[in-house]
């Protein structure tokens, strides 16, 4: 007895097996890999090929872009359950891998670098304006103040050293 199912043949053996046969079984030389114990089990495994072969007829990607932070990498496919591009990592941003863009990429990082130097410089002379331990308004009046003429000190005798620099130099 044979059915046909999805273009392939189940054909029911003579030890009440299912045998497969078909265009996606043409070079399976063993029995055990065509052969189930259940007409649903054959169709199962029918679906389970013509998605397998599906998969690997999907077009391949060799896509190359930069990172945000400037990496080469390569989108070398799209994963099957969240589409995601793969190859790249979890980064969410992607450019096309051109001179210009990655020019562009490392000029960023190292105005990024400036930039975070600049908050380091400033952050010795930043002025807390919200002293949360202070438990009344006049305690939280004397911090800021304080906090002020420390910041203010520490700023001035900054300035003398660059100043002094300057003098040094136009001499």
């Amino acid at each position: 007895m044979q059915k046909e199912y999805q273009g392939h043949t189940i054909t029911v053996t003579e030890d009440m097996q299912f045998e497969v046969s078909g265009p996606l079984y043409s070079e399976d030389r063993y029995a055990h890999t065509r052969t189930f114990n259940s007409y649903a089990a054959a169709q199962e495994a029918i679906d389970k090929r013509q998605q397998q072969a599906k998969v690997a007829a999907r077009e391949k990607l060799s896509l190359p872009v930069y990172t945000a932070e400037g990496a080469e990498k390569t989108i070398t496919g799209v994963h099957a359950r969240n589409c995601n591009a793969l190859g790249v990592g979890d980064t969410p941003t992607l450019y096309p891998r051109m001179p210009f863009l990655g020019a562009l990429l490392l000029r960023q990082q190292n105005l990024g670098a400036e930039l975070e130097n600049i908050y380091s410089r400033l952050r010795a002379y930043q002025i807390n304006p919200k002293p949360w331990s202070a438990r009344s308004v006049e305690n939280a009046i004397d911090m800021i103040n304080k906090d002020w003429t420390v910041k203010t000190e520490l700023a001035k005798k900054k300035q003398a050293e660059l100043d002094a620099e300057k003098e040094g130099f136009a001499a």
